[in-house]
């Protein structure tokens, strides 16, 4: 949160990616055709998002950044700036 004039305001910030490679992994009008791990979460993440909704909610266009964390050695994906197809109720 912040302080003095911008009291009670705050920001959503993305974590920093660095030298990370981004990868689209699914376009607006296609996905389903990923063969490694991370594209594959990708697909099955959108998959999810369309099924979960009863076909009303979609992610697409999905871009991703894999990353080490140096300290643990531990792999991340990161999934970022989808785009979202909505059913609105008639």
């Amino acid at each position: 949160m912040a302080e003095g004039g911008e009291k009670g305001l705050c920001w959503i910030v993305d974590l920093f990616l660095g030298d990370t490679k981004v990868t689209k992994f699914s376009g607006t009008d296609q996905a389903g055709s990923n063969t490694n791990l991370a594209g594959m979460t990708a697909d099955a993440f959108a998959h999810f998002s369309l099924h979960d909704s009863d076909g009303n909610f979609a992610l697409v266009d999905i871009q991703g950044g894999q990353d080490i964390i140096y300290f643990t050695m531990k792999h991340i994906l990161t999934f970022f700036n989808p785009q979202v197809y909505l059913e609105m109720p008639n």
